[in-house]
This record gives C-alpha cells, sequence and structure tokens, in this order.
C-alpha cells in the first residue's frame, strides 16, 4: 500500500542519515506546512517507529497531534476508521465517539471501465435518445449526463447501474445543470455534475451500492483535485477518495499566500 511505503521511505531516509535526527524532524515538521491534515496519519506512523525523544521530535509530534486531532473532527466514517486504527497504537484520545468499522471498498478504475460499452444501447436503456455526431462528445451533454447520473440512482439493474458509473467516469463532468432543493420545492440550484455526485456521495440516505458507485466514478485524480479545489463541505469526502486510492494532498507555493496542490502517492 501506499501508506506503508511512504512510511518505509521516510523510515529508510532516516537509517540512511544513521539516526533520526534532529534535521530529520526538522524537515519533517516543514514538510506538514505543504500538507492535508490527512497526512497526520502518516506522520503518526513515523513517530510510532521514531519516537520522539529529540528536540525536533517534539516539535513535529506536537504538531502532528495538532493535526491528527483536527482529522478526527472530519465527518467521514472512512476518516475516523483509519484515525481509530492510529489513536488505539497511541491509546490517544481523540473524541472518537463510537467504534467504526472498514469503509466499503471501491470498484478499481480499471474494473469500472470494462462497463464502458454500447454507450447508444444504454441510452435506450434509459429512455434517452442517443444524439447526432461523434459519440465521445456526447458525455458532454447535459441531457445524457443527467440520463447517467438517473440511470446510476435507480436503475434494478446493477449491471445498468455500473453501465452508467463507467460512462460518468470517462466525461469530463464540468457540465452545468440545475438540481432541485429537496426542502424547498419551488428553488433550484446550479451545480456542475461534478458536484451533482459530489452531493450524492455526501448524502447518507443514498444505497450502499449508490454510494461505491458515486465515490468510484470520482476516485480520479483530476476529479479529487477538483472538489478540494471547490467547496469546504466536500473536504470529508476528498479525505475518504485519497484513503480509497492510497495518495495525499501536497502543495507548492506559486506566491505569497498562494498555493498550487496535487496528488501524489
Amino acid at each position: 500500500m501506499a501508506v506503508e511505503n511512504r512510511s518505509i521511505a521516510l523510515r529508510e531516509t532516516a537509517r540512511g542519515l544513521g539516526c533520526f535526527s534532529e534535521r530529520f524532524f526538522a524537515q519533517l515538521k516543514l514538510a506538514m506546512e505543504r500538507v492535508a491534515d490527512l497526512s497526520s496519519l502518516d506522520a503518526m506512523d513515523i513517530l510510532e517507529e521514531a519516537g520522539a525523544d529529540l528536540p525536533a521530535a517534539l516539535i513535529f509530534k506536537d504538531e502532528a497531534l495538532r493535526r491528527f486531532n483536527d482529522l478526527a473532527k472530519i465527518e467521514s466514517d472512512a476518516v475516523r476508521y483509519a484515525g481509530q486504527l492510529r489513536a488505539e497504537r497511541f491509546s490517544l484520545k481523540v473524541g472518537l465517539s463510537c467504534k467504526y468499522e472498514p469503509p466499503v471498498d471501491l470498484i478499481p478504475g480499471h474494473v469500472l471501465d470494462s462497463y464502458a460499452r454500447d454507450l447508444p444501447g444504454l441510452l435506450r436503456q434509459l429512455d434517452t435518445k442517443p444524439l447526432k455526431g461523434r459519440e465521445d462528445q456526447w458525455l458532454d451533454d447535459r441531457g445524457v449526463l443527467n440520463s447517467l447520473i438517473a440511470g446510476l440512482q435507480t436503475q434494478r439493474d446493477p449491471i445498468i447501474r455500473h453501465q452508467c458509473a463507467a460512462w460518468l467516469r470517462r466525461s469530463s463532468l464540468s457540465k452545468v445543470t440545475e438540481v432541485q432543493i429537496p426542502s424547498q420545492i419551488l428553488k433550484s440550484r446550479k451545480l456542475s455534475a461534478l458536484e451533482v455526485l459530489a452531493e450524492i456521495a455526501l448524502n447518507p440516505a443514498e444505497d450502499l451500492l449508490t454510494c461505491a458507485l458515486v465515490k468510484s466514478v470520482l476516485a480520479r485524480d483530476g476529479f479529487v483535485l477538483q472538489l478540494w479545489k471547490s467547496r469546504t463541505e466536500y473536504i470529508p469526502l476528498v479525505y475518504e477518495l485519497l484513503l480509497a486510492i492510497d495518495k495525499r494532498l501536497f502543495a507548492n507555493k506559486t506566491s505569497p499566500g498562494k498555493q498550487d496542490w496535487y496528488l501524489a502517492g
């Protein structure tokens, strides 16, 4: 796993220096300034291996624990499960109110892609008339996207639902559509298809298959970055997706007060 590989790489770096030195922990402290709170999980793994008997290590530990406690406040069962594992190893109390179970595995991209076949036939099954022109442009059509999203949520046949997810995964999901606000019948708001799927993924009323399919669609580097840069409400989902694909968020400072984020394993 990438998380384990990250920890191993850091441990090997430290051994190459001869020990977990003051400089090593000072560099780790600086690195924590360029990562999201989710990376506090990796910091805790490092502390478990290295201990914290050096002054710089104690400073790094304080920062790691601060970020770790912030992470425990994220409203995501998957994130809290990952935090729970570290908290148990360190005998920490981080305010978790119950025991969390491992999250449901997402569908690997290459498996989901295998369902992306016969788009015209799928649209006919969804009572949507295939468009004219090239098929590779259909996935940027608002009507096609709405049909695929609705099909993923409501079709009884799980194969059709998988096919809808597979084609959505191939779309840019950038087309904007109007979505009805359930609590306000006469009001709607405009969201991109990406945001519509994010809202579905965060809806606790959705069934397990719908959530798994939607999150499997969203588990792509480009989509995760867009959600991270979009709304703070999506942070729990972003962290959950990052855990699922074993990647983390890192930032480069492009100018004072501005950061350029990217994903890495």
